[in-house]
């Protein structure tokens, strides 16, 4: 019932995840490029070469800030798969836990069965007087034995 639910909610839950993952990258766009126009006014009122320096510096900090904020999104999106990877491989586990856990119940009930055919085909073999008394008993003697036969 969960996983039905979870299934159900899924697209918008993801679509809600993308738009926040977007105007986040966005309104960090945003700033770098705000900082940028204000490095450019800056550079534009700065006549020495000791603030031209600084300036060029803080650029490429900005430069550089710009390619890590990208980096860091790519890497928390793999992160992402990772964590998804993990929970489904949990959930197969689980799963193969499970079939295993049936196929046991499968074995332990055939070796019951097989134990039963046999206590069956003995006391047949050892008391031949089980089977007769009538039609109805014989009837019933031969349909066990074909039952258990198969």
């Amino acid at each position: 019932m969960a996983f039905h639910c979870d299934q159900y909610t899924l697209k918008q839950r993801l679509q809600a995840e993308e738009h926040a993952r977007n105007l986040a990258e966005e309104n960090i766009q945003l700033e770098l490029s705000r900082g940028r126009e204000t490095l450019e006014t800056l550079k534009g009122l700065c006549m020495d070469n000791k603030r031209s320096r600084i300036l060029q510096r803080l650029e490429l900090s900005l430069d550089i800030l710009a390619g890590t904020v990208e980096r860091i999104s790519n890497t928390a999106e793999v992160l992402g798969a990772v964590h998804q990877e993990a929970r489904v491989s949990r959930a197969v586990e689980l799963m193969l836990a499970h079939v295993e856990n049936l196929r046991r119940q499968q074995e332990k009930n055939l070796a019951d069965l097989e134990e039963a055919r046999k206590l069956i085909q003995q006391q047949s073999v050892t008391s031949p007087r089980a089977c007769s008394g009538g039609r109805h008993r014989l009837q019933g003697c031969v349909s066990a034995h074909h039952i258990f036969s198969v």
